[in-house]
């Protein structure tokens, strides 16, 4: 995956993070969102993704729960503050499938 395109998905990502007071093992919203954020902390460093998935299995303990969320979502905006140092200033803007190019 290109760096344009992982800084767009990771930001998509940071800008809808679930509530996760309404956490429920089974949560499929829950469960989809940090799939994508460890997979895409995977491609954006390898290092980095053990820690998420640590930090993850913290979600499953209520007393564990908020250093787990702090945890991940600060591992999401190190990738971002990484990746917009990275890509030009040109790739502001990602253009999805169907999208209109002027």
């Amino acid at each position: 995956m290109d760096q344009v395109t992982l800084l767009a998905e990771l930001r998509a990502l940071a800008d809808h993070v679930p509530d996760f007071h309404l956490f429920t093992p089974t949560s499929r919203i829950h469960h989809e969102w940090l799939g994508k954020v460890h997979a895409l902390v995977e491609q954006w460093n390898r290092y980095e993704a053990p820690s998420v998935r640590t930090h993850i299995s913290y979600i499953n303990v209520d007393v564990a729960r908020d250093m787990g969320v702090s945890g991940i979502v600060g591992a999401l905006h190190r990738a971002i503050a990484d990746l917009e140092l990275r890509v030009p200033n040109s790739a502001d803007k990602v253009f999805g499938p169907g999208a209109v190019y002027d």
